[in-house]
C-alpha cells in the first residue's frame, strides 16, 4: 500500500509547495525578481513628483532607490523613460558615463500605492566614486605651476592622463578609478580627465559616439575636443612605454570626424575650429 501511495503523496507535497510560492509574488507585477536593499527611500505624490524625486536621487549617485508612489498608478514604461530622462538632464557626466544599466519593478501594496524599486549598477562604487573626485583634483593642482595659463594647465593634465594610464586590451576596466590604477579603456582615460579638468576649475564634458569615448574642454569661450586615448601611442607588449601625440588635442568637429570619430553633434556644444597647438 506504501509503495501504492507514495509518489502520489510526494507529487501532492512538491504541488503544495510550488503553489505556496507562487501565491508569494502574485500581488507585484515583477519586471525582474531579486532581492532588493532599500538604501534610498522616498514618497510621491504623483507622476511629476516621482520624476523630480527620481531626478534628485540619481543626482546624489543613488545606487538602490525605493519610491512609494500615491495617486497615479505608475506604469514601467513610465518608469524606465524616467531613469533615461534622468541621466540625460544629469549635470555631472562623470556620474552618467560610469552607469552601466539599471533595473526596476513596481510593487502595488493593497492600499493602492504603488512602491517603486530601481537599482542602478555602475562601473564604481560610491566611495571609488568620490575617491577619484579628490584624488584627481589633488593631482591635477600638485602638477600644474601657478603662472601657467589655462591652455598650458589643460595640456598639463591631458599629458599626464597619457604617461599614467595604459591601455587595457582586455577591456575589463572601464572607470576613472581604473584609469587611477594605471589601466582602462577609453572610458577610464575621459572619466579621469574629466575629473582632473573639473578639479581645475575648467567646464568640459565627455563625448560617446561609436563605441568610444572621449572629452570636450571650454577654452576663451570656444569648445574644443580631447581624445587622450587616441593620442596616447603605446609600444611593446605591454604596453606600458607612452609617446605623446596631439593628433587630438584641441581640435574641431570636422577635424575629429576626419579621424572618424562619430557622436550625435546635436547633443553635444559644437567646436568650430581647432586650436593651434605645436608639439
Amino acid at each position: 500500500m506504501k509503495k501504492i501511495f507514495l509518489p502520489g503523496i510526494i507529487l501532492i507535497l512538491i504541488s503544495a509547495i510550488w503553489f505556496f510560492l507562487i501565491r508569494q509574488d502574485l500581488p507585484q507585477p515583477i519586471l525582474y525578481r531579486r532581492t532588493w536593499t532599500d538604501h534610498a527611500i522616498a514618497f510621491s505624490s504623483g507622476k511629476e513628483d516621482f520624476s523630480t524625486i527620481l531626478q534628485e536621487m540619481i543626482d546624489k549617485g543613488e545606487s538602490d532607490l525605493q519610491i512609494e508612489v500615491n495617486g497615479y498608478k505608475l506604469s514601467l514604461s513610465e518608469v524606465g523613460n524616467a531613469i533615461s530622462y534622468a541621466f540625460q538632464n544629469n549635470s555631472d557626466y562623470y556620474l552618467k558615463n560610469s552607469a552601466n544599466y539599471w533595473e526596476y519593478n513596481i510593487h502595488e501594496n493593497s492600499g493602492g500605492s504603488r512602491k517603486v524599486k530601481i537599482r542602478i549598477y555602475y562601473q564604481e562604487t560610491r566611495k571609488e566614486r568620490n575617491y577619484v573626485k579628490k584624488k584627481a583634483e589633488k593631482i591635477a593642482w600638485n602638477i600644474i605651476e601657478p603662472d601657467m595659463t589655462d591652455l598650458e594647465r589643460i595640456r598639463t593634465v591631458y599629458e599626464w592622463v597619457i604617461r599614467n594610464v595604459t591601455y587595457d586590451q582586455f577591456y575589463a576596466r572601464h572607470g576613472g578609478y581604473h584609469a587611477l590604477k594605471g589601466k582602462a579603456v577609453c572610458q577610464g582615460y575621459a572619466l579621469l580627465l574629466y575629473r582632473m579638468l573639473e578639479g581645475l576649475g575648467f567646464k568640459n564634458i565627455i563625448v560617446s559616439g561609436g563605441n568610444h569615448v572621449w572629452n570636450m574642454v571650454e577654452l576663451d569661450g570656444n569648445w574644443y575636443h580631447l581624445d587622450a586615448t587616441y593620442d596616447d601611442l603605446q609600444e611593446g607588449i605591454i604596453m606600458k612605454k607612452h609617446h605623446l601625440n596631439y593628433a587630438n588635442f584641441l581640435k574641431s568637429d570636422s577635424d575629429m570626424k576626419k579621424r572618424e570619430h562619430k557622436w550625435n553633434q546635436s547633443t553635444y556644444p559644437r567646436a568650430p575650429g581647432s586650436f593651434g597647438v605645436a608639439e
